[in-house]
């Protein structure tokens, strides 16, 4: 918000001002004129507002990107399988401010006066603002004919060498300076002159965003340029430009809290800002992990190669580090890559492919679906009860294992001990059908895709595997409590999925005297293809930092409240 500050410019027209200034002057005129020439004392009064960060002000010091959108973005490898999607924004956040940091600090100004047209130096004047008053001081004069001329009003912390106006890093925080560009003309009385203030300096803040909450992290930022960063940079106030002036090699390190819940996220911003003095870019530097934890690794020392970073001055920016797992997806077009290839991990629309399925096995080339099916709803009915559908009917976990069948389990009559292809019937086998009608939501064109499938025990098995670790492993185990499912949904949640559900409590003892213990019944389960007995079919139970997945459900559930139940389809490619 602009806050308004109004002084009257002493800018005397000639060296003997005292003189000068008598109201019974012969040669002063009553409009302010005097030898034809503007005494602004009386003509002129300057309006001085005061522009916040990435207030576009009245003018042209800042380009007009404002409104958050994406100036520049990359993605680079961490090397510990996360990658690092940085994007450069516009801060827009409005923080409320002091009241004593509402108006200019009290310091000396100087005002410079320019002809717009040659450049040509005018003159000097020096004041102070106290309390939203210029009083002037000193006794310079300024001489100007009617005309168009280039008025620049800096504070102390520039320091002026002729034409140039120098600020380094340690004063970019409390360095202001204005510029406007006005006619003056030799009648009307009380002419208007606007300007308005602002930052000398850009200040960038780091933001760190992963989809699974993370602890505390500390960073540091060095430069990669063999000069350092650029700590000082100098304005040309007859023509309105900036340039590199001092450079140093220096550290600057950040802090970041442990990460709070955003929408579908975990975001921590630094304590820290940085100042950038002006210049067109801030050079090649690196953004290296001091300390922390992230998606259960350790990332200390991994380090991030930023880009040169563009900035305005009176810009104020978020540096966003994305952390993404480096999970293979399957696309529509069949074929299969990493996040870096969809928009979300960097690629621009243009060349962006669209993910639909997690990689559960390379080697035996199926997926698992980015969406629960039915929309996320219980499915209560796997197929026929109180008989064998399926030839692969078997109640040892080891034997169900192996199969990776779901796709003929779903579409073929080969396992079928009635003839019906399961993924047609929605009236006998609604699992079946509700995972073989799955929409990912988008346009599947790949020759390779498979219809969608519901999936054996054992693809299940392979996928929960790869979710955690990103790698199936052997034997598979039944009850894994180490596992964590904010870690697998990360994902799913990362490319636009939804993660897996869940239920709450893990292990609870037996009541009564009778040793050891039991799961409870809080799982969220999914179905798989595979049938139990003639009663039930095979299910995975999920927890949130657990799964356990040899269990039977009966195939046509009761409903009851808490029951939980769904459908997650798999695709083969």
């Amino acid at each position: 918000m602009k806050r308004k500050i109004f002084f009257k410019a002493s800018l005397l027209l000639v060296a003997g001002m005292l003189a000068a200034c008598s109201s019974n002057d012969d040669n002063e005129d009553n409009n302010g004129t005097r030898n034809g020439k503007v005494d602004v004392t009386k003509a002129v009064e300057f309006k001085v507002d005061f522009a916040d960060y990435n207030d576009n002000g009245e003018t042209d010091m800042t380009r007009t990107n404002s409104n958050g959108a994406v100036l520049q973005q990359q993605t680079v490898n961490l090397g510990n399988g996360i990658l690092a999607l940085c994007t450069l924004q516009r801060d827009t956040t409005k923080q409320a401010k002091p009241a004593t940091t509402r108006t200019l600090p009290n310091d000396t100004y100087t005002m410079l006066a320019y002809d717009h047209t040659t450049h040509a130096f005018k003159g000097e004047v020096t004041g102070t603002i106290t309390g939203g008053v210029f009083s002037y001081s000193g006794d310079k004069a300024i001489e100007l004919e009617p005309g168009t001329y280039d008025f620049v009003l800096f504070n102390s912390k520039l320091q002026r060498n002729g034409n140039s106006l120098n600020v380094t890093r340690a004063n970019a925080s409390d360095a202001f300076i204005g510029r406007t560009t006005q006619a003056i003309t030799a009648t009307p009385y009380h002419q208007l002159v606007p300007f308005t203030m602002k930052h000398a300096a850009a200040k960038v803040k780091f933001k760190l965003t992963g989809y699974m909450d993370f602890p505390a992290v500390t960073a540091v930022l060095t430069p990669k340029a063999p000069l350092g960063f650029i700590t000082g940079s100098t304005y040309d106030a007859s023509t309105a430009t900036w340039q590199a002036a001092q450079h140093a090699t220096e550290n600057i390190p950040f802090t970041f809290n442990a990460a709070t819940a955003a929408t579908d996220t975990y975001v921590s911003t630094s304590n820290e800002e940085v100042y950038f003095t002006p210049k067109a870019e801030v050079g090649y530097m690196d953004f290296r992990f001091n300390s922390g934890t992230i998606y259960q690794q350790n990332m200390s020392g991994n380090m991030a190669n930023l880009k040169a970073m563009k900035l305005d001055p009176n810009g104020a920016y978020v540096l966003n580090i994305k952390l993404l797992y480096n999970f293979l997806y399957l696309f529509s077009d069949g074929t299969i890559g990493y996040i870096t290839e969809t928009v979300y991990g960097g690629a621009t629309a243009a060349t962006a492919k669209t993910p639909i399925a997690l990689v559960a096995s390379q080697s035996k080339r199926f997926a698992i679906a980015l969406k629960d099916a039915n929309g996320g709803n219980n499915v209560l009915q796997w197929g026929k009860t109180n008989m064998q559908t399926s030839t692969n009917m078997d109640n040892n976990t080891l034997t169900q294992y192996v199969r990776m069948n779901g796709y003929e389990e779903t579409w073929t009559t080969a396992c079928s001990t009635d003839g019906i292809i399961k993924g047609s019937d929605q009236t006998n086998y609604p699992a079946f059908y509700i995972a073989g009608t799955y929409d990912p939501g988008t346009t599947v064109t790949g020759a390779n895709v498979s219809k969608w499938y519901l999936p054996t025990l054992g693809q299940w098995s392979t996928a929960l595997q790869v979710l955690n670790t990103g790698i199936a492993t052997q034997p598979y185990p039944t009850d894994l409590n180490n596992w964590e499912i904010k870690l697998a949904n990360v994902a799913f949640t990362q490319v636009g999925g939804t993660p897996l559900q869940s239920g709450n409590t893990v292990f609870h003892p037996y009541p009564g005297p009778f040793p050891g213990g039991q799961w409870d019944h809080e799982f969220y389960a999914y179905w798989s293809s595979s049938e139990y007995d003639t009663k039930h079919a095979w299910v995975v139970g999920l927890v949130k930092k657990g799964y356990r997945i040899n269990m039977g459900y009966q195939k046509n559930q009761i409903p009851y409240p808490g029951l939980k139940i769904g459908v997650r389809s798999f695709v083969n490619f």
